[in-house]
């Protein structure tokens, strides 16, 4: 009985951490922001913002990345759970850590949601390949 009880909760692990590594490796590459929305509003987003998410390992730690927007770069963190619905994405230089969900993610599009503390909005994230 122990071992069918190991068996399972090993199984629900690593199919939990599978849909998470899967989500990761999709998104590897270079990503420009297409749609930008607050509180469910569309807003002309004139930034040419790029988002650049590096291969890796989530079972090691956080994903690097780098965003440029502006002309400015920042470096960030992101990473998946609860089976690639979750999204986090941490800018190091400042105080953002944005969590939300997943709203769709295929080969050449991802958007996600969060809540952007500092404004206050729900936001919402196009990028495309």
């Amino acid at each position: 009985m122990k071992n069918v009880l190991y068996l399972s909760l090993s199984l629900l692990i690593f199919t939990a951490c599978s849909k998470d590594q899967k989500a990761v490796n999709n998104l590897e590459g270079t990503w420009t922001r297409t749609g930008l929305a607050y509180n469910g509003v569309v807003v002309v987003d004139s930034s040419s913002t790029t988002y650049t998410f590096e291969k890796c390992k989530i079972s090691k730690d956080d994903c690097p990345g780098e965003m440029i927007s502006d002309g400015k770069t920042l470096a960030f963190t992101y990473n998946f759970s609860e089976k690639g619905e979750k999204f986090t994405l941490t800018v190091l230089e400042t105080t953002a850590v944005d969590k939300g969900c997943v709203v769709e993610q295929t080969d050449d599009t991802f958007i996600f949601e969060y809540t952007d503390a500092s404004l206050g909005v729900q936001v919402e994230e196009t990028l495309t390949k």
